[in-house]
């Protein structure tokens, strides 16, 4: 059978174990991390998928917060492709389409950026437009496509991890600053947790190509041979 690559989790996290999730990519949620290393992108994409489906405004500020500080060791392709497979979640894709739109030097985010191309939308219910009225925009997201009642989405940068601590708990974001944010930091990441595992079972984990993952093997086995 040929290998298929897949862009989506199985499933999104939950409950415990999303928020033992945000932990482990630096988000200050009470509980200490757990060393796993989930991937970044199924933890931000759990995590506003979730916040935004229970109106939970503190967990989307805690993704709004993690983006403005980490922004650029995210794996933007894959964080693309993902939400244009998730295109029926209108609010998750308008609610990153926005996200991207503050990101002004960026390049990497364009093709997020113009995921969505409608009218400006405003974030929540009818509550909002009330908050709205009283307290203004929000000034991070004024020149996105979503529209954002000041103070509605706590803004502390206390609440994340700065990137030197974050490095030191999670390998794929080591691997991310080292290598760049890219499928084959991530390829690498997995070789490192388990050396025996094949190319496909590489790419499975990482999301990646079949020839990301090959080659990062196969570079992988240099690498061990010199040191």
């Amino acid at each position: 059978m040929g290998f298929k690559r897949i862009i989506l989790p199985k499933k999104f996290l939950t409950d415990d174990k999303l928020t033992a999730a945000m932990a482990d990519i630096g988000i200050r949620v009470g509980q200490k991390p757990a060393l796993k290393g989930p991937n970044i992108e199924d933890v931000l994409l759990s995590a506003s998928l979730e916040a935004l489906e229970n109106l939970d405004w503190r967990t989307l500020s805690l993704v709004v917060q993690w983006f403005c500080t980490h922004s650029a060791i995210i794996n933007v392709d894959r964080l693309t492709r993902m939400l244009t497979e998730l295109k029926d979640h209108k609010e998750l894709v308008i609610f990153w389409s926005a996200l991207a739109q503050t990101t002004k030097h960026d390049l990497r985010f364009k093709r997020l950026q113009e995921l969505y191309k409608g009218r400006r939308s405003l974030l929540g219910d009818n509550s909002s437009k009330m908050l709205l009225k009283r307290n203004g925009e929000d000034e991070r997201f004024k020149d996105t496509v979503l529209i954002v009642p000041n103070k509605m989405l706590r803004e502390r940068e206390s609440d994340i991890l700065e990137l030197k601590e974050l490095v030191k708990i999670h390998q794929g974001a080591y691997y991310r600053v080292m290598l760049g944010p890219s499928y084959r930091a991530d390829c690498f990441c997995e070789l490192i947790k388990d050396k025996s595992i094949t190319a496909s079972e590489t790419a499975r984990l990482s999301y990646s190509s079949f020839k990301t993952a090959w080659d990062a093997k196969n570079d992988w086995e240099v690498i061990k041979i010199a040191s």
